[in-house]
């Protein structure tokens, strides 16, 4: 599984957005470099409107929560000893609403990741 955690802040706006997978993977092509994955995940996004010296009913908050799938490849260096480094990408996809599945529109999250570990004996 996977945890992503970003955000940004613009002007009043400020977005946060935590993505949770749980993916399972196989080897592509017999080879022990490539790995793809697919599973579902989880996102939680976050939008607030703040501005300064507003009343508070003028400012905004949002949040959502949504589940999807995700799918992706990872390539990592051949197991040798204890170190692990692979980079990854992956693509999440959710429904957009309740319509989402009715007029076939879909929301997207991509992200690259650097990954890197060593195994404790």
């Amino acid at each position: 599984g996977n945890l992503y955690y970003y955000g940004r802040e613009y002007g009043p706006v400020k977005e946060q957005t935590i993505l949770v997978n749980f993916v399972k993977s196989w080897t592509v092509f017999n080879s022990n470099v490539l790995a793809a994955h697919f599973g579902p995940c989880l996102m939680d996004e976050k939008t607030d409107i703040t501005f300064d010296g507003a009343d508070s009913d003028e400012s905004k908050s949002e949040n959502n929560f949504n589940a999807g799938a995700v799918y992706g490849i990872q390539a990592s260096l051949p197991k040798s000893g204890p170190l692990y480094l692979a980079v990854s990408w992956d693509s999440h996809i959710f429904a957009a609403g309740i319509n989402g599945g009715l007029l076939l529109s879909s929301g997207r999250k991509q992200a690259i990741s650097l990954v890197g570990g060593v195994a404790l004996k």
